[in-house]
């Protein structure tokens, strides 16, 4: 009997206390034919399945067109999802037998007198049921694909005592879903995406963590893991900040396992510079306010704005290299968002290969050692949609850091800093 209590109190301790989560970068691989390429995925997946399984994991991530690969058109590789769709069965089959949470992205058709395609994920529990089917809102470069409903529900619940919020790629720079979900109190989020990095403002890790950081969520991410297409950057993201995450130049698939809440792995950075990792690039620099900073002054306090929105950095320099240039800049204003514009606000210490503006948001590397920094705003106090904004050489965030939505700041020395600021959007 004493046993049995115990058992049941250490269950219970799991239930409301935590759960294991994994999430797994992953290369897909093409076939000779749609059917082929999703068959060979899969067989894949199914091995990250059973790793996540023997090592305890309660739920498993995979990314956006893992199944598929990123392909344009979606005849032949999107599917009826009916309950006896071979694809839904293997998936089904495969959360059933290692007693987990699967969290997959396909393509869905939908039979109608023009048939329609989405952009999907779906979500089964542990006994192979479909618990959650969502359709991506935002679209990024998906010309014949059909956004989701914009009113759709965006949470599931599991047997381990916690509600995900789920939403897909570009989701994640809108307010709908990415801060509508919030409201139905959650504190986890699964997040399936395919992330072109764009430099400055838009690498995959420093979006990922500037929201999960801004929002004080646990964030599992799933990123493809194609660096030399722009994909590439996964992580598990925890409310203390810390974070496990994943990033490389070579195009691999790699298994991340973390406990959430829970300490995570220290991130070893590699002695590269990425080269082989291709990011685009989206800078106007016309657009901004630019104002250099004198890297001579071990300490220093200087503001920009642009028009009525103003930044404020505090900045000491550890060590300083005279041929690098750091300059601030301020923007507040519209800007092309794939077919569409969006409003944002950004202002940033940004790493500049010379003395122009157009240079700036380098990947170079830098020999400026930075001992503190910090950046505040004057933007209301828990304003719904700010972002710390933080990249290094190495194409990850900068994680010893704390934000309130007004003011960024460093908490360790920082070097190899390419961006250092806040980002907001005000649609």
């Amino acid at each position: 009997m004493r046993y049995f209590i115990v058992v049941c109190f250490l269950y219970y301790l799991k239930l409301t206390n935590g759960y294991r989560g994994a999430v797994v970068e992953y290369s897909p691989t093409t076939a000779d034919s749609p059917e082929n390429t999703i068959l060979k995925n899969l067989n894949e997946y199914s091995t990250f399945i059973q790793r996540a399984k023997t090592q305890g994991a309660d739920i498993i991530v995979f990314p956006e067109y893992g199944l598929t690969t990123m392909v344009a058109d979606p005849e032949g590789y999107a599917v009826a999802l009916t309950p006896d769709a071979p694809i839904v069965t293997k998936l089904s089959t495969l959360a059933k037998q290692a007693t987990i949470y699967l969290v997959v992205n396909l393509l869905e058709k939908v039979d109608t007198r023009t048939p329609k395609y989405y952009n999907t994920n779906l979500v089964f529990d542990r006994n192979g049921n479909v618990i959650k089917k969502y359709r991506k809102i935002n679209l990024f470069g998906e010309p014949n694909l059909a956004p989701g409903s914009s009113n759709q529900s965006t949470i599931f619940s599991t047997d381990f005592g916690v509600t995900f919020g789920i939403f897909t790629c570009f989701d994640i720079l809108y307010t709908n879903p990415s801060r509508t979900v919030l409201t139905n109190n959650i504190t986890d989020v699964v997040y399936p995406t395919s992330w072109f990095s764009t430099m400055p403002f838009y690498a995959s890790l420093s979006v990922q963590h500037g929201y999960s950081t801004s929002t004080k969520v646990n964030l599992l991410a799933a990123n493809l893991g194609e660096p030399q297409n722009t994909h590439g950057g996964s992580g598990i993201y925890l409310v203390d900040g810390t974070s496990n995450i994943h990033i490389t130049d070579v195009a691999s698939s790699k298994l991340l396992i973390q406990d959430v809440p829970g300490k995570t792995v220290p991130q070893v950075v590699r002695d590269t510079n990425m080269s082989n990792y291709e990011t685009l690039r989206d800078f106007r620099a016309a657009d901004y306010n630019f104002k250099k900073i004198d890297l001579s002054q071990t300490n220093q306090s200087t503001n920009i704005c642009y028009n009525e929105f103003c930044c404020t950095f505090d900045l000491t320099v550890g060590e300083s290299n005279c041929d690098d240039v750091y300059k601030i800049m301020a923007f507040d204003g519209v800007v092309p968002f794939d077919v569409s514009t969006a409003h944002i606000r950004v202002c940033s210490l940004l790493l500049c290969a010379n003395a122009t503006n157009d240079s700036c948001g380098a990947r170079i590397k830098p020999g400026t050692i930075f001992t503190k920094m910090s950046v505040r705003t004057n933007v209301e106090k828990n304003s719904s949609f700010y972002n710390p904004l933080t990249l290094d050489l190495y194409l990850r965030p900068l994680l010893h850091s704390t934000f309130d939505t007004t003011q960024l700041s460093t908490l360790q020395e920082s070097s190899d800093v390419v961006v250092f600021g806040i980002f907001g959007r005000l649609d």
